[in-house]
């Protein structure tokens, strides 16, 4: 439903109820069987959907020629989720038969139902809720005098507050009677709230630009805050990466009236990626670097 106050003034406001499949790689009952590090990948024909509640609602100002101020609210119910989990499970109450080892491999060879092997897989999640706020700005600088009046800006902000609970798994125990009684044994799985996985709480944009008849520039920095990515294969309570900022830019001017020059840059602060496992201890897991990534280009128009 969308409300006219007035004739620069629009509220809107929205509610749905969503569904979504899984993806078909998640659903597959296939899978994999490592006969040599007793691991387990297979996939589970029995996810439930993606099932959420969303209720929206904004308020919009449009109080110049091509310019907008705006506040979102947003609040979203999600009822079930996929989400990857890895667990300790002895090869008996897999229900898998031992033809599915490699005849080759110790766990064959050696074969014992009550072998401990980490299955990798994806369950049904517990349920989770979000809800944030969304503000945002875009105006062009007509106001300025000369030259100045060809710049703009665009800018924006988003705040989110989220909560699920996953089942964390952690590694297995060597239990020793004796020092010739040893036995593995399976940990217990234990919830954990925390964010949805693959959110930020914050989020920030900001663009700077300039446009006449022939020349045209951008400049573009993003923020992204600290967010939770999946739960840990190797017993440590998630994984997840630090916050990043980025800076782009790209400059473009018309040579003729049928052929434009184009230069883009992205990263061009060279950031790097850190990623951490376990979100108690923040141990480094990867430190990733992509480098820049400059772009020429030109365009013809017939």
């Amino acid at each position: 439903m969308a409300f006219y106050p007035t004739d620069k003034i629009i509220v809107r406001g929205a509610v749905a109820k969503v569904m979504t499949r899984p993806t078909l790689g998640n659903l597959t009952p296939g899978g994999t069987v490592d006969g040599f590090n007793y691991k387990i990948s297979n996939g589970n024909p029995f996810l439930d959907p993606f099932r959420a509640t969303a209720y929206d609602i904004a308020l919009e100002w449009y109080f110049a020629p091509q310019s907008i101020a705006s506040i979102a609210l947003f609040k979203k119910s999600i009822d079930s989720f996929p989400v990857s989990n890895t667990l300790t499970q002895t090869f008996a109450s897999t229900g898998l038969p031992k033809s599915v080892l490699p005849p080759s491999s110790p766990a064959y060879i050696n074969f014992d139902p009550n072998q401990l092997y980490t299955v990798s897989t994806t369950v049904n999640g517990t349920g989770a809720s979000l809800k944030g706020i969304e503000l945002s700005v875009q105006a062009p600088f007509k106001f300025l005098p000369g030259f100045l009046k060809n710049f703009g800006g665009i800018a924006n902000a988003t705040f989110i507050d989220s909560s699920a609970t996953y089942g964390v798994v952690g590694p297995s125990s060597l239990v020793c009677a004796t020092q010739f009684t040893c036995k593995l044994v399976a940990p217990t799985a234990v919830q954990r709230t925390s964010t949805l996985f693959g959110l930020s709480k914050k989020a920030f944009n900001g663009t700077l630009y300039y446009e006449d008849a022939k020349f045209s520039a951008r400049g573009s920095i993003s923020y992204r805050g600290p967010y939770v990515d999946q739960n840990s294969g190797t017993g440590n309570v998630f994984e997840g990466y630090a916050a990043t900022t980025n800076f782009d830019a790209s400059v473009r001017y018309r040579l003729t009236k049928w052929l434009e020059v184009s230069v883009e840059g992205t990263n061009l602060t060279d950031t790097y990626r850190y990623r951490y496992t376990d979100v108690d201890a923040n141990r480094n897991y990867e430190n990733n670097h992509f480098g820049r990534t400059i772009l020429f280009g030109a365009r013809v128009k017939m």
